[in-house]
């Protein structure tokens, strides 16, 4: 029995899948003591050929191919899940790429604790820059064991990487862990649904892995900021909110809006290929998240996703819509919290109010309202974002 299968999912990434591969076949723990399957979830590019090479190469490397595409991760992780006989599992996406020594450094720890699960730490590498995200904060030591997550409850902020992440076999069979299937945001499902069950977990800052953010015209399929990954997202939030009141933890639920909610406002923000009712489809669609946000008091620092959020749970949909614009026009995001620092009403309802009194806020308010009320007011809206696309790039 070998003691780590690697379950890589596949797909449209003939360019990055060799680098993935390659990285598996470096690892300092030996690859005698590595199973990798690699599931090809009906990719139309060269994936099939790659695969099926490394399997001719290697007798421990294993090609299954899917007939036709499920849209996401979840279905092949599951199905390499099923055929696994490591006595740990990992994962390892095709367009990134393993440390030399992630899968040695991942089973010692796991092994040293006799934990259920454990995750390191990832560079995240984008066309711009490389960063390490700065939830890792949360972590004044440089390796943290728990016996389980009530001991801990910051493990939840951490992001929800499943490639820097091992567990134990047994531990998946016993609980049935699976991933969600056909939707983006599957990992972080899982990755809950592990958190509440395990009874050992640990977290090192040693680096395992290299996330490669394809913000380009190669966009991954959690990169594509459409109307689907909204629709998904939402999916996965809530799938993720049942888990935690099934377990009767609904308030630990405040952990992830702590995490999360920036980022969604950021994509929102930056929806430029949604349309007008497609952005507002999707704000609808979150509208339970939101309201999760007020109940748990898990509101971000800044005051401008404050104010943002209310107007979104109040339905007063045109007028966030119209905030995003600004925001967008203005070139300012939602700032990403370490620790959350509540503002208090009064703060952020000064701010609104100083917001809405200035000269541009009233002026893009005034547009909008001719944007989505007439016909001419619509065509004006798409020549301006046309406008604005030109002159940023």
């Amino acid at each position: 029995m070998k003691r780590i299968s690697v379950i890589v999912p596949v797909y449209n990434v003939e360019k990055y899948l060799p680098g993935a591969l390659k990285s598996i076949e470096l690892q300092t723990i030996g690859l005698q003591n590595l199973e990798v399957i690699m599931v090809n979830d009906g990719s139309p590019d060269g994936c099939k050929d790659i695969m099926d090479s490394y399997a001719k190469k290697h007798a421990n490397f294993h090609a299954i191919h899917l007939q036709s595409p499920s849209g996401a991760a979840g279905r092949p992780r599951n199905i390499g899940m099923q055929m696994a006989t490591g006595d740990y599992i990992m994962f390892l996406d095709p367009d990134d790429y393993y440390e030399d020594t992630a899968c040695e450094t991942l089973y010692n720890h796991i092994t040293q604790y006799s934990a259920d699960m454990g995750r390191g730490n990832f560079l995240a590498r984008s066309s711009y820059s490389s960063f390490e995200h700065s939830n890792v904060n949360y972590f004044p030591v440089h390796t943290k064991y728990i016996n389980g997550i009530d001991e801990f409850k910051l493990f939840y902020r951490l992001t929800p990487a499943v490639w820097a992440s091992i567990f134990r076999r047994d531990f998946i069979l016993k609980n049935n862990l699976q991933f969600p299937e056909k939707i983006a945001g599957q990992d972080m499902v899982f990755i809950i649904n592990a958190l509440l069950l395990a009874k050992g977990i640990f977290f090192t800052k040693t680096r395992v892995a290299n996330y490669r953010v394809r913000d380009g015209e190669d966009k991954s399929i959690s990169m594509d900021v459409n109307f689907k990954f909204f629709q998904s997202m939402s999916s996965a939030q809530k799938l993720t909110y049942d888990l935690f009141c099934k377990f009767n933890k609904e308030n630990d639920y405040s952990h992830l809006l702590v995490a999360h909610t920036t980022y969604y406002i950021n994509k929102f923000i930056n929806a430029d290929g949604l349309k007008a009712e497609e952005k507002l489809e999707a704000l609808r669609g979150f509208h339970w998240y939101f309201q999760l946000v007020k109940k748990l008091d898990a509101y971000p620092d800044d005051v401008k996703s404050r104010f943002l959020i209310d107007k979104i749970i109040n339905e007063e949909y045109m007028s966030a819509i119209a905030i995003m614009d600004y925001f967008k026009y203005n070139n300012l995001q939602a700032s990403y919290p370490v620790v959350s620092k509540q503002k208090s009403n009064s703060e952020a309802q000064a701010e609104l109010d100083r917001i809405y009194n200035m000269r541009t806020w009233k002026m893009i308010e005034k547009y909008r309202n001719f944007a989505q009320n007439t016909r001419f007011g619509r065509f004006v809206r798409r020549v301006i974002i046309k406008v604005f696309a030109g002159t940023t790039r």
